[in-house]
């Protein structure tokens, strides 16, 4: 399953600055990759946690978007989140083809999504980027695009030529039965 809303849009002044080199961008990385809460026990509701890893106090407004858009457009019980972490890549880095992991704080696969929300300002359609599923779905990283899928959909980010970073908050949800 998977969907996509390019409506949302959100204050810019949760999107993080776009690093110049490639020795910032490991740097902030490995910050991320100590911050990354997942596990069994989900994030506060209020995802006040999230906005401190990311320094943005507008960031709850938007995760509280797309939990609206989990509960209304794909009408999905009581969605919560386990994991949260921010990706930025340049044209020189890839991501192959991948699974995420199977389940989200101990429910079935049907009952646990990856969401992205691209957070970079601008994006061209021929820099490529787009994220690829198994055939179903080719989508452009456009900004503000929010794409939520079902972990067992196989997936990779095709390569880009632009001179930008391509930037997005990934969550990891589950939800009650569907």
């Amino acid at each position: 399953m998977i969907w996509r809303d390019e409506t949302l849009k959100f204050d810019p002044k949760i999107r993080l600055k776009n690093f110049s080199s490639g020795d910032e961008i490991q740097e902030q990385k490995a910050t991320f990759a100590k911050r990354i809460k997942s596990g069994v026990v989900p994030i506060d509701d209020d995802y006040t946690e999230i906005a401190a890893l990311l320094g943005s106090k507008e960031v709850p407004a938007v995760i509280k978007h797309v939990k609206n858009f989990l509960i209304k457009v794909m009408k999905l019980n009581n969605p919560k989140v386990y994991g949260n972490w921010f990706q930025f890549m340049n044209q020189t880095q890839r991501i192959g083809k991948h699974f995420d992991a199977p389940s989200v704080g101990g429910k079935p696969i049907n009952q646990s999504f990856s969401s992205f929300l691209y957070m970079h300002d601008t994006w061209e359609d021929d820099w490529g980027g787009e994220i690829c599923f198994n055939g179903k779905a080719i989508i452009l990283p456009k900004p503000n695009r929010l794409v939520v899928y079902s972990r067992d959909e196989e997936h990779w980010v095709n390569e880009f030529t632009g001179d930008y970073k391509r930037m997005f908050l990934g969550l990891s949800w589950s939800t009650d039965d569907i």
